[in-house]
């Protein structure tokens, strides 16, 4: 079996890539904007994550870290000229439980003194 691309396969796979994701011309620039509605309340979610990996004494250690923000605008009044007067609150949750785990890789006993 011949594990090797097709060389015409794999130029009309990057031409076909250039042509897709082409970056639009300032001619073709498409403001967007939010169009609000008296009395609207819109559920706005923002999801954070990060991961973290390092060695500190020898020991491999990772965090992993997490954020929800959960907010509700609720629209009180807007104009023609797109502005709003709005309020955002933040939307409750139950509490999340946090969890901590550490992982011991090596026995050592430890002995104390007092002085």
């Amino acid at each position: 079996m011949n594990n090797r691309a097709n060389p015409k396969v794999a130029l009309l796979a990057m031409v076909a890539s250039i042509l897709v994701t082409r970056t639009a011309a300032a001619d073709d620039a498409v403001k967007l904007a939010w169009i609000f509605k008296q009395g609207q309340k819109l559920n706005y979610v923002v999801e954070q994550g990060t991961t973290s990996e390092g060695q500190f004494a020898g020991q491999a250690i990772k965090s992993t870290v997490s954020q929800t923000l959960d907010m509700q605008w609720n629209i009180e009044s807007a104009a023609a000229d797109g502005t709003a007067q709005m309020t955002q609150t933040k939307r409750p949750k139950p509490p999340i439980p946090i969890k901590a785990r550490q992982k011991k890789t090596a026995s050592r006993s430890t002995r104390l003194a007092s002085v």
